[in-house]
């Protein structure tokens, strides 16, 4: 809201110019790539940083082409990059032999606080080149 205040003024005392909009463009891209997570940028955004590596266990339940149910339990790495306006997760998993999968990447992500207002759901789409070994072709778009 301040931006659009400051080329109104500018506008109204000397005339647009495009410098005004090339100030305040590199102002924005600098505020959501790198100052973001520092005061008093912080304020404009209500997410928390969850940049990092996370590690854990993903259980699995699918239906096979025989209609029979396979699941199970696989170590899994999931590595968060963050800016301002975007959230990116890069997801492995550490197949039974020791390999690592191919990667899943998220092609769109939801963010919302679980019941006890204590910690975040990420809820994303991904994806990823699949598992000849295990009968999941790629997804192409």
């Amino acid at each position: 809201m301040g931006g659009f205040f400051l080329i109104y003024l500018t506008k109204e005392s000397f005339g647009l110019s495009l410098s005004v909009f090339g100030v305040l463009s590199i102002l924005i891209i600098s505020i959501t790539k790198y100052l973001w997570k520092f005061k008093p940028f912080s304020w404009l955004f209500w997410i928390e940083d969850f940049s990092g590596r996370y590690e854990g266990k993903l259980i699995y339940q699918y239906q096979d082409e025989n209609g029979e149910v396979m699941s199970g339990e696989l170590e899994h790495i999931k590595i968060i990059s963050q800016t301002g306006s975007q959230i990116n997760v890069a997801s492995f998993t550490k197949k039974p032999d020791g390999s690592i999968s191919s990667p899943s990447i998220n092609k769109g992500m939801y963010v919302e606080n679980t019941e006890d207002g204590q910690h975040y759901k990420l809820i994303y789409n991904y994806l990823n080149e699949g598992s000849t070994e295990q009968g999941f072709p790629p997804l192409r778009y």
